[in-house]
């Protein structure tokens, strides 16, 4: 079972935390250019802050990812 349990006010407040917490300085995170704002938003910041790399993967049209493309942005410290 779950050793450790966070209760937020809602979702965009829980995403915030945790990319808050995870990332860092030097980390790499890939995201969609579909992602919503709650995650957008909080990559950016720690992109433009902390120096956290972060990748942006294309969707197609029919709402597609590549995963070739996908796991080709994949590094050590992502």
């Amino acid at each position: 079972g779950a050793k450790r349990v966070a209760f937020a006010g809602n979702v965009t407040e829980a995403l915030n935390e945790v990319i808050s917490g995870l990332l860092h300085a030097g980390d790499h995170a890939i995201t969609t250019a579909a992602s919503h704002n709650s995650v957008l938003r909080p990559l950016f910041r720690k992109q433009d802050d902390e120096g956290v790399e972060v990748s942006v993967l294309p969707v197609e049209l029919d709402a597609s990812i590549d995963y070739e493309a996908f796991d080709a942005l994949f590094r050590g410290n992502t």
